[in-house]
């Protein structure tokens, strides 16, 4: 079981990968430790996405239909500079996060807060 890790370019960057010899391992054991090696390679792209733009607002895309995390990071004049690979997924449409509710996380708090609305 293995997951690639992008980096804020959009680049792999690393893998994670786990390899288990063990005979008596389940079907269901094996789901668990892919789903666990998939969160956690998005883990890691998110604190990089973060690591990359720290004076950026982060933002999470909603989207109902996946359980993949799409962050975007804006900066104080609320354009995008920066996107998890997820967020530009090439099986969605262009940007498939401009129809979803966006949330931030505060970069000095983190805690949750809605995007600044311009007039």
């Amino acid at each position: 079981m293995n997951a690639p890790i992008y980096g804020a370019d959009g680049r792999i960057v690393a893998a994670l990968d786990v390899s288990s010899a063990r005979s008596d391992q389940t079907e269901g054991f094996n789901r668990l430790i892919a789903a666990t090696v998939a969160q956690t390679a998005r883990q890691i792209e998110a604190d990089n996405l973060r690591a990359a733009f720290p004076r950026a607002r982060i933002v999470f895309a909603d989207h109902d239909e996946s359980e993949v995390a799409m962050l975007l990071a804006v900066d104080a004049d609320d354009i995008v500079t920066g996107a998890t690979r997820d967020a530009l997924s090439p099986n969605e449409t262009a940007w498939p996060w401009l129809k979803h509710r966006l949330t931030c996380l505060s970069p000095e708090t983190g805690a949750l807060v809605h995007p600044r609305r311009r007039g």
